[in-house]
């Protein structure tokens, strides 16, 4: 009986060990998948402006937010600075796209003719994250002209 026993023991520890390295793996890859969207829709943002400078001489801004609703606010009516690059969020513009996470926008540096791309996750009317596993937390991105990526502030 003793060595029924034993063996039970050893299952069910190996077995809880595996499902925690599960959860662990699953919530890595939740995280990089969600920051890689982020990125991504950054990196387009640039490619945009680059473009709209080389045909007009100058960068396009818009301070508010452009995309997933934050605090129940809904973003996604495209201010008229993002139509005017060409930036869309099929989240917003498409009926089957899914919701989109994070909210854009690019505001004017102080100093010259520069940008900082911010992307910030998305919550609903209660403040509870899209993006975050704790509901109270935020993830804000930005980049600067020169495609430097900055976590401000992170939920992970």
């Amino acid at each position: 009986m003793g060595h029924k026993a034993r063996m039970l023991f050893l299952i069910s520890s190996v077995s809880l060990v595996g499902i925690m390295l599960m959860y662990v793996a699953y919530h890595q890859l939740y995280q990089r998948g969600l920051q890689a969207e982020a990125k991504l829709m950054i990196s387009y943002v640039h490619t945009l402006e680059r473009v709209y400078k080389l045909e007009n001489k100058t960068f396009v801004f818009w301070d508010e937010p452009y995309g997933a609703s934050l605090q129940g606010q809904d973003n996604c009516a495209q201010p008229d600075a993002a139509a005017e690059v060409g930036f869309i969020i099929a989240g917003c513009h498409r009926d089957k796209a899914p919701l989109p996470r994070y909210a854009y926008r690019i505001v004017k540096e102080p100093v010259g003719d520069h940008y900082m791309v911010e992307a910030s996750s998305g919550s609903d009317s209660h403040g509870r994250s899209f993006v975050c596993f704790q509901p109270d937390q935020q993830d804000v991105w930005q980049s600067s002209q020169n495609l430097e990526f900055n976590q401000i502030e992170s939920c992970w």
